[in-house]
């Protein structure tokens, strides 16, 4: 009998342990829910308080007096965009603090701070197809990075339309599409000390009282396109960057592609590609992807090699510019036809390039008319700090051979010309055939020393 309870008693143990090992089966995951308002909750707040992260919110069309408070990764969208949420001149309209929060389609309005406020640590969120007007500011990304701002009407704020604060991180945001009308400070960038730029571009900037404000921050962004474009303007079709329209600009555009000829001063920024009109006259096409840089080593000796070849004759591709545009083929290695022309950046692009009939130091630089690489001195030495293969320096005595300098001869801040840096404080250059002379050349207002990175990375 003892024998027989002892046997049963080692069972039941047997069961008991085996139950604990196997590890019972974990309920399913809700699948992601949509929440309608008013139909499912009368309020805003109260759908995104009931809601689980991942969740769709839609509302349908009418005025809600609310101070909402995001708290969740949520999809929040007003149906056929008719649904307003009003901040009764109180506090922000809405407010996000966490990140992957997606707004759509809202008018915002009346908020004493903010109509909408990315706040601290928010990151890589979307506002896109939104009105922000009346409030104190528009919206307000407060240390808040890795967002993409698109498509929204940003109006009639008091003070700002966009103003970013206390950006101290690593990333910036991309800022693109927006219209951005009749505030006191359009773009408002205060306290802002970050690794990588805000990207602005396609943006309408119209009758802001300032457009662009920097307080206590570093003017380091970007102010147009990182990728080439493919846009129709006035029913022909062009392959370029584009920044933003100025309705201030005052600038010309004498080739006719919707892009004016002189860049638009943001202090000591600026967008290099300004455009003439609204951005909704540019019809874009497509994007084209940047390619790798070819090889992934800058060849220096290569660079100096070219310019030795070419410093007092045409360069390989035929082309030599008399004046901006079109350029003039003479054919490759003809002697320089004028020593008033306008080939400096042609030529160094030629150096620092990839021309197809010799290659120069292998960085590929994209070419906007017949003659490889850029034309002009400033948009060159634009494109190679905004691409990341390149780095401005302090002094001359920082480049290396293969390296270029730009120059302000008229003490205007705009790079008139541009220059290869040969080693030993000598250059090479075009327009006025030079060779080995010093790097001052006959003196200018203003010199910007640009060292191309060894080893090249996808820009």
């Amino acid at each position: 009998m003892k024998r027989r309870k002892k046997l049963l008693l080692s069972v039941l143990c047997f069961i008991v342990i085996l139950s604990l090992a196997i590890p019972a089966s974990s309920p399913a995951k809700a699948a992601a829910a949509t929440i309608y308002v008013p139909d499912d909750y009368s309020t805003i707040q109260a759908a995104i308080d009931a809601a689980t992260p991942g969740d769709t919110i839609i509302v349908r069309g009418g005025i809600y007096c609310e101070n909402v408070v995001i708290n969740k990764s949520l999809y929040l969208e007003a149906e056929n965009r008719t649904a307003i949420i009003d901040g009764n001149r109180s506090g922000d309209a809405v407010r996000v603090t966490v990140s992957n929060v997606v707004i759509r389609g809202f008018t915002v309005q009346n908020a004493e701070w903010a109509g909408i406020r990315l706040d601290w640590d928010s990151n890589s969120n979307t506002i896109i197809d939104n009105v922000m007007r009346n409030n104190g500011s528009g919206i307000v990304l407060q240390d808040s990075s890795k967002n993409r701002i698109t498509n929204n009407s940003i109006e009639n704020n008091i003070w700002n339309g966009i103003h970013l604060v206390n950006n101290r991180g690593e990333w910036g945001n991309q800022i693109i599409g927006n219209n951005i009308i009749g505030n006191w400070n359009g773009v408002n960038s205060y306290d802002i000390q970050k690794v990588n730029p805000n990207i602005f571009y396609l943006n309408n900037f119209v009758n802001n009282t300032r457009q662009v404000l920097y307080y206590w921050s570093n003017p380091t962004d970007t102010w147009n396109s990182l990728e080439l474009m493919v846009y129709t303007y006035k029913g022909k079709t062009y392959k370029n960057y584009l920044g933003n329209y100025w309705s201030d600009y005052v600038g010309i555009d004498a080739s006719g592609d919707g892009i004016g000829d002189i860049p638009y001063g943001i202090y000591s920024d600026k967008d290099s590609y300004p455009l003439v009109a609204p951005s909704e006259n540019y019809a874009i096409r497509a994007a084209i992807p940047t390619p790798p840089a070819i090889p992934t080593r800058y060849d220096r000796e290569a660079a100096y090699d070219y310019a030795h070849t070419y410093w007092d004759k045409v360069c390989s591709d035929g082309y030599f510019f008399l004046s901006s545009y079109p350029p003039a083929y003479f054919g490759g290695g003809a002697l320089v036809p004028s020593e008033t022309g306008v080939d400096c950046a042609h030529f160094v692009s030629c150096c620092i390039g990839t021309e197809p009939h010799e290659k120069g130091g292998g960085l590929s630089i994209p070419s906007r008319t017949e003659a490889y690489g850029e034309p002009g001195a400033e948009r060159l030495g634009d494109w190679l700090i905004n691409s990341g293969v390149a780095q401005i320096q302090r002094s001359v005595k920082a480049l290396k051979m293969g390296d270029v300098i730009l120059y302000d001869w008229e003490g205007d801040g705009h790079w008139d010309h541009i220059a290869l840096y040969l080693g030993q404080g000598k250059v090479a250059a075009h327009s006025q055939s030079v060779w080995n002379q010093a790097w001052q050349l006959s003196g200018a207002h203003n010199y910007r020393f640009i060292h191309i990175k060894e080893i090249l990375r996808a820009y």
